[in-house]
């Protein structure tokens, strides 16, 4: 397939994510698939990757950024598409410093949600402590409640924990659903 034919693929491709499946008649869509069995697969790997970046680019950056500008949290269209912004949190201990983690959560009044583990007795515990020796124990949380927990204190109090206790991101993107009709 030549250059010319490839142009004239993405062209049509283009248009038909402009305009919609409804605007190719039977005889282009046709011709359409025709061409599409021309090329080779690794061209028409590269076009879904570059279109789904697209996509991702207008579900993560376009939308978002002008509903906001607007002061628009959600909207249904007229054909029942609904399109909200919604926040994704992300949250991680790997490489972290999880001792930190755990005195953040526990200075915060959330550190019910650690499981803990001592090695030693109960009462040796207490023994050591009123000595004034620090103990060290092995803390764990699951990342999901991790999550939850610092997604909720974050709306509360607008504080996050130290950089070196845990990893958090969080995003707007546009959450788009197509009615059920």
């Amino acid at each position: 397939m030549n250059n010319e034919n490839v142009n004239e693929l993405d062209n049509a491709v283009n248009r038909a994510a402009l305009l919609g499946d409804d605007a190719l008649d039977k005889t282009r869509f046709d011709a359409f698939y025709a061409r599409c069995a021309e090329l080779p697969i690794a061209y028409l790997e590269e076009a879904t990757k570059l279109h789904k970046q697209e996509l991702r680019h207008i579900e993560n950056g376009l939308i978002p950024s002008l509903m906001q500008d607007s002061g628009v949290v959600s909207i249904t269209t007229l054909d029942g598409v609904n399109v909200k912004i919604v926040t994704e949190w992300n949250v991680s201990t790997a490489g972290k410093d999880k001792i930190e983690l755990a005195k953040w959560l526990d200075s915060n009044g959330l550190g019910a949600i650690l499981k803990r583990k001592h090695y030693v007795s109960e009462n040796d515990i207490e023994r050591l402590a009123s000595e004034g020796i620090e103990l060290f124990e092995e803390t764990d949380c699951h990342t999901q409640t991790l999550k939850a927990v610092i997604k909720e204190f974050y709306n509360e109090s607008g504080e996050l924990p130290p950089e070196n206790a845990c990893k958090v991101d969080f995003f707007s993107h546009a959450k788009i659903v197509k009615s059920k009709e």
